[in-house]
Order: C-alpha cells, then structure tokens, then sequence
C-alpha cells in the first residue's frame, strides 16, 4: 500500500514543483503575507507590498518577493514529513492523515524558516556590511540561506521522527 501514497506524494511534488516554475510574487502571497508579517515582527520595520516586485522594506534595504517565499523549503518539508509519516506509521488512515499534517507542517515551518533566514541574513549583513568585500555578499547571503534552511530541515526531520516513534511506541496493539 506504500507504493500507492509514494506515488501520490511524488505526484504532488511534480505538480507543484511545474507550478512554481511560472509561478509570480503575486501567485505565492499565501506565504509572503505572513512571512513578511513575522519579518516585520522580527525586525521592528514593516513592508509595503508593491505590485510585481514584493514586499519592500526601505528601512532594512530589503524586497520580500518569490525568491524569499520559501515556497520549495516547504514542498521539500512536505515531502520528507509525508514520506516519513507513510513509512512510520500502520495504519492506512494514519498515512492518508500523515500527508494533511505534512502539508500543514511544511506551510507553517517554511513561514517561520524563511523569516529566520532572512532575519539572520539581515543581521549579518549589516555587521558585516564594511568588513566584507561587495563581490562576497550574494555568495555569503546564499551560504547563510542554505544553513539556516538545512538546520531547519534536519531539525524537523529529527522531530517529526521523534513524535512518531512516541506515537507508534504508545499505541496499543488490536
């Protein structure tokens, strides 16, 4: 029955990986709105979303747009945690529901990742703003986006992994 929920989760990933690919600012404001909301929070300036570029926020010196939706940090979390959740769990049901709590993890981690990595980013802009050369700074805000990304996936991974193993331990068997 596995092949069956791998085949749909790989079915999803394809279809959604397609859409992003012509996707716009506009297409993805389900997850800039409240990423530029929590950056705002975070940082204390708010954005003003401006049509076809983004979310512009003069006092950081930052756009909030496609790039900064974390639109395939969640389709990559949505995956891993369906994958997981099909494989961990006995129950048919359990690996039907595992695939809505994936979709629903993966939306809300990908707002709360993206606002670390761009506050992080932010912030290590601006103490380094003089120190490092212009040439390094796309290279460097690059590098700084795929740590914080892949420290959030690997913590998510470590947890979704923990909370099952409790669940499967504490269910009693039929």
């Amino acid at each position: 029955m596995n092949f069956l929920f791998y085949g749909l989760i790989g079915g999803i990933f394809v279809v959604v990986k397609l859409a992003l690919r012509s996707a716009e600012t506009s297409d993805l404001l389900f997850l800039l709105r409240p990423l530029d909301w929590l950056v705002g929070l975070l940082t204390g300036v708010s954005g003003v979303y401006v049509v076809g570029q983004g979310f512009v926020h003069e006092g950081l010196g930052a756009v909030i747009d496609k790039s900064c939706a974390g639109a395939n940090f969640a389709l990559i979390c949505f995956v891993m945690l369906a994958w997981l959740g099909v494989r961990e769990l006995k129950s048919g049901l359990g690996k039907a529901a595992s695939l809505g709590v994936a979709l629903v993890v993966g939306y809300l981690t990908a707002i709360v990742t993206s606002a670390a990595r761009i506050y992080v980013t932010l912030t290590v802009h601006r103490l380094t703003v003089n120190l490092v050369p212009a040439s390094w700074e796309r290279p460097l805000h690059l590098a700084m986006g795929t740590a914080v990304y892949l420290f959030f996936l690997i913590a998510i991974y470590w947890l979704a992994l923990w909370c099952l193993n409790r669940r499967i331990k504490d269910e009693k068997p039929a």
